[in-house]
């Protein structure tokens, strides 16, 4: 299991791999890992965005009893 900072910044690593390999090099097969990582770090905050409002959604439904 990952330590919960690790955890937390994965995605923001991710994003920052991406960006920082799309501007140092040129060529084709860096720059398709550069998006493919940047997409990754993307989708990654989202999903967790999602997840933790449904949580937080059912934790003030489930107070309210």
């Amino acid at each position: 299991m990952l330590p919960k900072i690790l955890y937390e910044l994965l995605p923001y690593m991710y994003l920052s791999l991406g960006a920082g390999s799309g501007f140092v090099s040129s060529s084709a097969i860096v720059l398709v890992a550069s998006v493919l990582f940047i997409a990754t770090g993307i989708i990654v905050i989202m999903m967790r965005i999602s997840y933790r409002r449904k949580i937080r959604s059912n934790r003030l439904l489930l107070s309210r009893f």
